[in-house]
């Protein structure tokens, strides 16, 4: 087989992850607009690796994800790439809201009980007016940007070439074919193009003429210190239905009111931007309700 020539468009987790697993006889060169990889969604994620959830696609994808993220190890160079927390979902609404979702994990082995008190596995969360809660004692917690730096190592000693500052214009097409990409330094050949642009994804493939309907939102997270309690062995915690969840770091909270709103990418440094007061108070009437021992933080 003739070696091919692959160009990977994007330096976050997914394209960092894709060099590290590409097999055969190729030369794989990836390109990142920034100076450093996982610079942009991948350092704002969150983490939560949620097993169960309502979409059976997005199930899939997290089981798979889990199993691959434990024959990795926990720690590297010093950076914790993921931790097992635990997690709670609770529903504020409808009870039976995710009882298919529940039978199919557990169908796959996963641990998952129904929780009666939620302040005997997440003290923070008040499940008084919850109308079912389920403790999963095996989630794990994952830190997005070290473990895009983790595949970019395992990339690099596998040959994979990464170049960076190079911001892509667009998309060459030859005879209906992808053949290149375009950046600010001129054009980078190659037989097979992978979009690994996140937000910037549809409109790099509008360039090529294909219609790629990609909504990217954004969402706010809030940081809350939280001195007083052992913030690393609490598990993560997440009322579905109501659209608030809370995440242990290290010696402080991160905290989502869950909002989705539209908004394109404006050049670089797009996945960035400061929460305003409105957004806060809209989160922290959530926070007040589920989470009340968090509403006067900062």
């Amino acid at each position: 087989m003739a070696s091919e020539r692959v160009v990977i468009v994007g330096a976050g987790i997914v394209g960092c992850s894709l060099a590290a697993h590409c097999d055969g006889p190729s030369q794989v060169t990836v390109l990142e607009q920034r100076d450093t990889v996982g610079a942009e969604a991948s350092r704002q994620g969150v983490g939560m690796i949620r097993r169960l959830g309502e979409d059976p696609y997005e199930r899939a994808l997290a089981a798979r994800s889990y199993e691959r993220l434990l024959s990795l190890p926990s720690d590297w160079e010093g950076m914790p790439l993921w931790r097992r927390t635990g997690a709670v979902i609770a529903l504020a609404h409808d009870p039976h809201h995710l009882l298919d979702a529940v039978a199919h994990v557990r169908a796959g082995g996963m641990v998952i009980e129904r929780c009666a008190d939620t302040r005997q596995v997440a003290p923070l969360l008040d499940g008084k007016e919850c109308s079912r809660a389920w403790w999963m004692p095996n989630e794990l917690l994952v830190h997005p940007g070290a473990l895009a730096r983790y595949f970019h190592h395992e990339a690099t000693h596998r040959g994979v070439t990464f170049r960076f500052g190079q911001q892509v214009l667009g998309l060459q097409v030859v005879s209906g074919r992808c053949t290149g990409v375009i950046t600010t330094d001129g054009l980078v050949e190659a037989d097979r193009v992978v979009l690994a642009t996140g937000a910037w994804s549809g409109e790099l493939a509008a360039t090529a003429g294909l219609r790629r309907p990609l909504v990217p939102v954004r969402r706010s997270v809030f940081v809350c210190d939280q001195p007083d309690l052992s913030v690393r062995s609490h598990p993560w915690s997440w009322v579905d239905d109501a659209g608030v969840y809370v995440r242990p770091a290290q010696g402080a909270w991160w905290i989502s009111g869950c909002e989705e709103v539209i908004d394109w990418p404006r050049g670089s440094n797009a996945s960035t931007g400061v929460a305003n007061e409105g957004q806060w108070q809209a989160t922290r009437a959530k926070v007040a309700r589920w989470f009340p021992s968090l509403a006067d933080r900062r």
